[in-house]
């Protein structure tokens, strides 16, 4: 899961555990209603640096303990060569 190092870094939240809300539905009205998954590596990116507000590097990839029901992803490995006129989900917000 990508998402922003400001997010995850405990230095501003104060956690040392992180977990994620899963969910299926086109807004938030029920989001204390959906699954939770725990995080089981968090990677900041390596220029990643707090004191910079609107850095380029604000970044973190987290690894989930298990896989979001209803989603199945795909690898980057796998995406076509030219996706021009193809859909594509994009996921999370």
């Amino acid at each position: 899961l990508l998402t922003a190092a400001h997010c995850v870094d405990p230095v501003f939240h104060g956690a040392a555990n992180v977990t994620v809300r899963v969910m299926n539905e086109p807004d938030t009205s029920m989001l204390m209603m959906s699954d939770t998954i725990l995080v089981t590596t968090i990677a900041r990116h390596p220029s990643w640096n707090r004191s910079e507000q609107e850095s380029r590097f604000d970044l973190a990839a987290l690894l989930l303990a298990s896989p979001p029901a209803g989603v199945t992803p795909v690898p980057l490995g796998a995406l076509p060569a030219n996706p021009v006129g193809q859909s594509v989900r994009a996921l999370g917000y």
